[in-house]
């Protein structure tokens, strides 16, 4: 795609030694990939490129927040996220296994960064979409559904299906 040609590393044109790139990926980013699970947020992925002639080390930090549906109480939240990844690029006709290995073939000029940075923003989403709304002074957590689970909370609480086993245990 040409719209993610911005976030490509001209591997052979640069010098060997350290160099530094900074990104910004809005939600225009995440619009280009099918069922992307962010749908608004902002990121900002910075890098920091060891290259050498046999192999090049990249240090990626991603930090960010994105727009989410609470998984406790169905509230508009902001998650953040704050990450960092290592990744190795080679040249070679071989295949690795590795993850955090590339290999690239030789007469590769640069490498597209764009499916990696939604890769590892992907991976550092939290699994349950919640935030801890009580250290806030005014959480966005909706408080009659949060009354509600607590609710059932409580009254499931009262006697669970363990304590009817050590009944039996104890007979």
């Amino acid at each position: 795609m040409d719209s993610f040609r911005v976030y490509a590393v001209p591997l052979k044109s640069l010098r060997n030694g350290i160099h530094r790139f900074n990104w910004t990926l809005d939600s225009s980013f995440f619009e280009h990939f099918e069922a992307s699970p962010i749908r608004k947020g902002v990121f900002k992925v910075s890098m920091e490129l060891d290259k050498q002639d046999d192999l090049s080390s990249f240090q990626l930090n991603i930090e960010g927040s994105y727009k989410s549906v609470c998984d406790r109480c169905l509230a508009n939240i902001e998650i953040p996220v704050n990450q960092q990844y290592q990744l190795y690029v080679k040249t070679s006709l071989e295949v690795v296994s590795d993850p955090s290995l590339i290999c690239l073939s030789p007469g590769e000029v640069e490498l597209k960064m764009a499916g990696i940075f939604y890769d590892y923003i992907c991976l550092s989403l939290p699994i349950t979409q919640t935030i801890n709304c009580g250290q806030m002074e005014s959480p966005p957590c909706d408080k009659d559904i949060l009354s509600r689970i607590q609710s059932a909370d409580d009254f499931q609480s009262e006697e669970t299906v363990w304590d009817a086993l050590k009944k039996l245990k104890e007979n």
